[in-house]
């Protein structure tokens, strides 16, 4: 499996604020665009929404390593009302599987347990 181990692309994801919807306990659900296949050097785009109940969410982190390393982006003026649409583009460079996981941080510093997942593969 391709990794940002192994491939040195770094996701860069864009948060936002959201001030409504449901609590969903941390969780950070991606999903890509609708695309029927991946293509090495076009952009694969994710868009996911994250909420921590009373907490704040004060950073999403990324893996594209099976969760060995973790690459934080700060949410910053979020408060505990209000939870995070957040959105990245990774373009690979090579044909593979990948997997992306996503989680969201509190204002504590906590990573979240929930870890949301998305397998995809690349074509050359």
């Amino acid at each position: 499996m391709d990794s940002a181990a192994t491939n040195p692309q770094t996701p860069r994801p864009q948060p936002s604020r959201n001030a409504s919807g449901p609590a969903a306990g941390a969780s950070a659900s991606p999903a890509p665009t609708p695309r029927a296949t991946h293509v090495v050097g076009e952009p694969v785009v994710f868009d996911g929404y994250v909420d921590d109940f009373e907490n704040n969410i004060a950073a999403m982190q990324f893996s594209l390593d099976d969760g060995a390393t973790w690459t934080t982006y700060k949410t910053l003026g979020v408060t505990a009302d209000k939870g995070v649409n957040w959105h990245f583009s990774y373009t690979p460079t090579r044909p593979g599987r990948y997997l992306l996981k996503a989680r969201a941080v509190d204002g504590a510093g906590n990573a979240s347990a929930l870890v949301a997942s998305y397998a995809f593969e690349v074509q050359p």
